[in-house]
């Protein structure tokens, strides 16, 4: 498959891994970047990576992307392991919310999320002792959910990708294309226009302007805008016990 070329829009999370991806299967590739690789949401997420979810599919899925970032730290310069795994502990306040959450733990645990615990009263404070027992009265936590660290996946992803052969050209954003009826035969850039057997839009959150330029389909991806909080640590929390929180909902 040496003979098959694809280009790549967009070098966040997504573009430098599906150019890993496609590299290693012996493709010729491609990455245009608008800006520089990162300058999207991928450098801007709190990048939370959680499997707790209520869909079998969903938990499926996640509990792959967890076990692929692990390994994917074989791959890493200086080894440093793309994710933080302190865990995802959801708190619940009154006995209907938490006869839903066990529901939802027991399909967790039939599609093999077998290490999602259910907590409750006593043992939920005896294992986190700032949660206010007043106002909770269980919780479900996994300790193999956490966040990532964005930037040494698109980086060490793009690396990888360059490694591997991909070529990735940055502050090329694709202004228009060439087609033959529904098919794209290249696109244009301020760098020049570039062809290849197949085209991947992998700007997420800006599809919708993309697609437009592609003369492609649509997607109802829309950004939502979010706030990240930093809050200065006083009292008795220590930074030992701050650092190992889970992430809290």
């Amino acid at each position: 498959m040496a003979d098959r070329s694809a280009v790549l829009i967009g070098g966040g999370i997504t573009g430098a891994l599906t150019a890993r991806e496609l590299a290693l299967a012996g493709w010729k590739v491609t990455v245009l970047e608008g800006a520089h690789i990162g300058a999207g949401s991928s450098s801007r997420t709190a990048a939370g990576i959680r499997q707790q979810f209520s869909t079998p599919a969903t938990i499926c899925g996640m509990r792959y992307s967890v076990a692929w970032y692990k390994a994917f730290t074989d791959e890493i310069e200086g080894k440093t392991c793309p994710i933080v795994q302190n865990g995802y502990l959801f708190l619940h306040a009154t006995p209907e919310r938490w006869k839903e959450a066990l529901s939802v733990v027991a399909v967790q645990r039939a599609a093999g999320l077998v290490e999602v615990e259910a907590l409750e009263g006593a043992e939920l404070v005896r294992r986190f002792p700032w949660v206010d027992s007043q106002a909770c009265i269980a919780g479900t936590f996994c300790p193999t959910d956490g966040f990532l660290m964005p930037h040494l996946v698109y980086n060490e992803g793009i690396r990888r990708a360059k490694e591997l052969g991909a070529a990735v050209v940055q502050h090329a954003p694709v202004t228009g294309v060439v087609r033959a009826g529904d098919r794209i035969l290249s696109v244009q850039t301020p760098k020049g226009s570039y062809s290849a057997d197949l085209f991947v839009d992998c700007t997420n959150a800006w599809t919708r302007r993309t697609s437009r330029i592609l003369g492609a389909l649509e997607l109802p991806v829309d950004p939502l805008k979010r706030y990240n909080w930093f809050l200065a640590r006083g009292g008795t929390l220590t930074a030992e016990t701050l650092g190992t929180m889970p992430l809290t909902v």
